[in-house]
């Protein structure tokens, strides 16, 4: 495991990054191939024959990929240095055009998603009684939707991650294929934001939900709770999703689902 602790925050949490995060999931654009890449001869004998059968004919073609992949596994390792090196930038010189959003508040809460958590804080709250408050989507795979912000917050988040994608300050990206989203923790919104969220508001609820799967028993820390984290930076995103026309609705599923990249280690 590779420490990823970056910022202010750095000292007070150490967040870590798995080593096979360099080596695993790496695309091949030319060939639509995503492959395990360590060195040369386990390239050749994993993906030699796929790769032959796709275009990759010649000793250049494969010269050519293994330039691709040593390349993409350089920018793996420098994504957390030139990530703290942006905060820093933005840190010092952007200047926010809703200032209210980079600290929650109650008030930016949908009614009924505190009245839920309020559920879930109490000593005889269970998971029957959970499911008579929020929405199932699909019992199978447990996943369950309910409001989480107000459409005002919501509109005034929007407006501020606009304003910044407009200014002229460095953007990191979540991945290679995603050029328009924003990196919540460059711009400085984790720790006031996405931390107090996941921490204060959405432990209660993973506890009854998802108990097996991290979420730990109710009223006990657990170690690893909430504490996966999304993107390609050293610290999450928060995913902003339109559910059948409401913005400010995001299921517990995409707030801890998803591959992990990161863990908090206690």
């Amino acid at each position: 495991m590779a420490a990823a602790g970056a910022g202010a925050g750095a000292a007070a949490r150490r967040f870590f990054r798995c080593n096979c995060f360099c080596s695993e999931h790496l695309f091949l654009p030319r060939y639509r191939l995503h492959v395990r890449y360590l060195e040369e001869q386990q390239l050749r004998q994993d993906y030699g024959l796929v790769l032959k059968n796709r275009g990759c004919v010649s000793p250049e073609d494969f010269e050519q990929v293994l330039a691709e992949l040593d390349k993409e596994v350089q920018r793996r390792k420098q994504l957390v240095q030139q990530a703290s090196e942006r905060k820093a930038t933005i840190a010092r010189c952007y200047l926010p055009v809703q200032p209210q959003v980079y600290g929650l508040q109650e008030r930016f809460m949908a009614s009924e998603f505190r009245s839920v958590v309020q559920y879930c804080a109490t000593p005889d709250a269970n998971l029957p009684g959970l499911l008579e408050r929020i929405e199932t989507l699909s019992e199978e795979k447990r996943i369950y939707r309910l409001p989480v912000f107000t459409l005002d917050f919501c509109r005034m988040l929007l407006k501020e991650l606009e304003h910044f994608e407009q200014s002229d300050m460095p953007k990191g990206r979540p991945n290679t294929m995603n050029n328009h989203g924003v990196l919540l923790y460059e711009l400085g919104l984790d720790e006031p934001l996405v931390t107090p969220l996941r921490e204060e508001y959405l432990q209660p609820l993973t506890a009854l939900l998802y108990p097996d799967c991290g979420g730990g028993p109710a009223g006990q820390p657990p170690r690893l709770c909430g504490e996966v984290h999304h993107g390609r930076g050293p610290r999450p995103q928060l995913p902003l999703r339109q559910c059948r026309g409401h913005p400010q609705h995001l299921t517990q599923q995409e707030l801890l689902g998803g591959q992990p990249l990161l863990r908090r280690l206690s």
